[in-house]
């Protein structure tokens, strides 16, 4: 045991040993009540400069402010930018495969600390045994890539746990015709979502898809005009604000 204590304060471990014992420290903290679950989320809305828009303290299951709703494990839905836009369509990418937005961002770091703690530790262990530092840090890019990998894997049961179930029938039968704001970057026939008030109620936000070819930009007014269940998103149309409707 005392070995292993060394082992991991030693100089070439002790940068995975530092954040995994902040990890520890947070969730002690959380089980403690002196931090919530939902400190460290945060917004992402993805334009094509890569703009990211930060908004700290959002609800844990929703930290990205996008919904599950496919079928098996969740993608996310993001908006930003033009499908088409090389760095937002591969950043979308990278949010859908570990799930952020379906997962909170403190669940995900947790998991990736981890497995790199542990990668670090063994191959250190296993392949340096001299504690030469180059050696530690010619395995670093090799234990990102695997701790990546397996926190990805280890996600997909946990955006099961966080998945919304989709709105009651009668819910969704209320909410045709309704009209909400685009809150995405767009909304197209892959992705998107938007803000509905229903009567006095506190704004809502839901998955909403397109027409194919067509495309709705963030800010227009939407019109939902059917539900579609095999992926519990809502199919909306570009309308016209009205009267009625909370601009």
């Amino acid at each position: 045991m005392i070995e292993f204590f060394q082992e991991c304060v030693n100089y070439v471990n002790l940068p995975a040993t530092t954040l995994m014992i902040m990890i520890l420290l947070y969730w002690l903290m959380v089980m403690i009540g002196v931090f919530g679950m939902d400190n460290f989320d945060f917004d992402l809305d993805v334009n094509p400069d890569i703009n990211l828009d930060l908004d700290v303290g959002l609800d844990a299951d929703v930290g990205l402010d996008a919904h599950a709703g496919v079928d098996g494990a969740p993608a996310t839905s993001f908006g930003g930018g033009s499908s088409t836009t090389g760095n937002d369509g591969f950043l979308r990418t990278v949010f859908e495969f570990f799930y952020l937005g379906e997962v909170p961002i403190v669940i995900i770091g947790t998991f990736f600390i981890l497995f790199l703690w542990i990668a670090t530790f063994v191959t250190n262990h296993q392949f340096n045994m001299d504690q030469k530092f180059w050696i530690s840090m010619s395995w670093l890019i090799p234990n990102i890539a695997t701790s990546l990998i397996l926190t990805r894997f280890t996600m997909i049961p946990f955006a099961l746990i966080f998945k919304k179930p989709p709105p009651e029938n009668r819910t969704r039968e209320e909410m045709h015709g309704r009209v909400g704001r685009v809150t995405t970057s767009e909304v197209t026939e892959k992705f998107g979502q938007m803000e509905i008030r229903q009567n006095d109620e506190p704004e809502m936000t839901i998955n909403v898809r397109a027409r194919p070819g067509e495309k709705l930009a963030k800010g227009d007014a939407a019109k939902i005009i059917s539900y579609d269940n095999s992926n519990g998103t809502f199919l909306v149309e570009l309308t016209k604000w009205e009267k009625k409707v909370n601009g």
